[in-house]
């Protein structure tokens, strides 16, 4: 567990399901079920 981190997620509800509108490149992230999930922080 790291001290004082936390991952939330926004996302938009549509008719085919799920679209997170929280991704972005410039955090560590991999692909989980076909869908791109934050990675472990490392300092």
């Amino acid at each position: 567990s790291g001290a004082g981190l936390k991952v939330e997620d926004t996302l938009i509800t549509t008719e085919s399901g799920f679209e997170f509108i929280t991704v972005t490149d410039s955090w560590p992230s991999l692909s989980i079920a076909g869908r791109i999930r934050p990675d472990i922080a490392l300092r």
